[in-house]
């Protein structure tokens, strides 16, 4: 054995029970997000205004998103978010929210991941930094923002962008490979 790994791997030192615990955890997630998907709107938008950490008015998220440990993710008012968005919290490290601003669109099929694991141990400890989206912020199909990222007011991410680091405000960014294209107007 390794020393930086301990006898229950990546479950830890009661692996059976820990497994048990996630299996249960993502049975609810799905239970959860099957019941939303079966409510009509003004029913959906009062149960994300009870689920999440924060709901603003006027905002929309369609049938088929999935929000991983909703009660850390406040979403601004008049934003929409289009179907098959997945976006996953932290529940292990404290403190890590994702927040979208007032007045975003986002594309089908975007995810925002705020957690993820430390690849540098065995073990895969849980890990995680805040994302937040600022406002008027439109988020092109398929682009994907990993842990930690900060997106300016007005920027624009195009579709399929795989957004590792910080987009200051007022920018439009590209894929192939992900790069700032041009400023944008603040009117």
């Amino acid at each position: 054995m390794r020393p930086d790994e301990d006898a229950g791997g990546i479950l830890g030192r009661r692996p059976r029970r820990r497994l048990a615990l996630i299996a249960f955890s993502g049975w609810a997630h799905q239970l959860l997000h099957l019941a939303l998907d079966l409510m009509p709107p003004p029913l959906r938008s009062w149960a994300f205004r009870l689920l999440l950490k924060e709901f603003g008015p006027h905002s929309w998220i369609d049938y088929g998103c999935f929000i991983r440990y909703p009660w850390t993710v406040k979403v601004g008012s008049g934003t929409v978010i289009n179907h098959g968005c997945r976006l996953y919290g932290s529940y292990l490290v404290p403190g890590v929210t994702i927040e979208i601003g007032d007045a975003c669109a986002i594309a089908p099929n975007v995810c925002i991941y705020a957690a993820g694991h430390d690849c540098s141990v065995l073990r895969l400890r849980d890990v995680g930094a805040s994302v937040r989206v600022g406002n008027n912020v439109w988020i092109g199909g398929g682009a994907i923002l990993l842990p930690g990222v900060q997106i300016g007011d007005g920027a624009v991410i195009g579709a399929g962008a795989l957004v590792a680091r910080d987009v200051p405000a007022y920018t439009v960014l590209t894929v192939d490979p992900p790069r700032t294209l041009r400023g944008r107007e603040n009117r």
